[in-house]
């Protein structure tokens, strides 16, 4: 992929060409890493954001006592 004929193409305003160019380059893969990263950010993200909102809907007020 040449960088230059890349930029000429955006810059004129030619993004499905742009797009063919990097569509071809760039391989899509996860792996074992990735998918542990994935799994556990959303583990995490589940328990800090998704457990203190039912934790604010039973307690009420008094939500700051859980943490």
């Amino acid at each position: 992929m040449d960088i230059k004929a890349t930029t000429g193409k955006l810059l004129k305003g030619d993004v499905k060409g742009v797009v063919q160019d990097v569509k071809y380059q760039i391989e899509r893969s996860v792996g074992l890493i990735g998918v542990i990263i994935i799994s556990l950010s959303a583990m995490l993200g589940s328990g800090l954001f998704v457990l203190p909102s039912f934790a604010a809907m039973i307690m009420g007020e008094g939500i700051w006592l859980a943490f």
